[in-house]
């Protein structure tokens, strides 16, 4: 809130936190109001409230990760924290390119370290997968760009 008492959240973001507030178990509402407003209202502040608040309730949620690690990396411009959030999304049920999509941010901001343990940690999960090699590929890469 303001000095004027008007609060400088727009009323979108005041309605999804309303809803939440009321029904803090209700997932797609963090799912879709965090995208509304990051992308339709340009609301990236209360996109970031939004995100954050339904992480806390559903810390494994691997749609919202996702979402928020879209959030932070286009809206955001912070590799780190969507690097975070895509890794949370790829231990909890998304599709194996998404691992490998953390561990190149992660490697892009000079965590090379976090990027292999990305991919290790990918490379158990997705032993007898589709994405099994094209991990182990880019395992090779980090681990020679690390060696450099």
């Amino acid at each position: 809130m303001s000095e004027d008492g008007k609060c400088h959240m727009g009323w979108a973001y005041q309605m999804f936190d309303r809803v939440t507030d009321l029904s803090p178990h209700f997932a797609i509402v963090y799912r879709v109001g965090g995208v509304v407003l990051s992308v339709l209202a340009n609301d990236v502040e209360g996109a970031t409230k939004i995100f954050e608040k339904g992480m806390s309730v559903f810390p494994r949620d691997w749609s919202l990760a996702y979402r928020a690690g879209y959030h932070y990396l286009y809206e955001e411009k912070d590799n780190i924290k969507a690097a975070n959030m895509l890794k949370i999304a790829a231990m909890n049920g998304a599709p194996g390119w998404v691992s490998q999509l953390s561990a190149r941010l992660y490697a892009d901001e000079g965590q090379i370290e976090l990027g292999l343990k990305t991919l290790y940690e990918a490379r158990t999960l997705h032993k007898e997968s589709r994405w099994s090699s094209t991990i182990e590929n880019k395992i090779k890469v980090l681990e020679e760009r690390k060696k450099n």
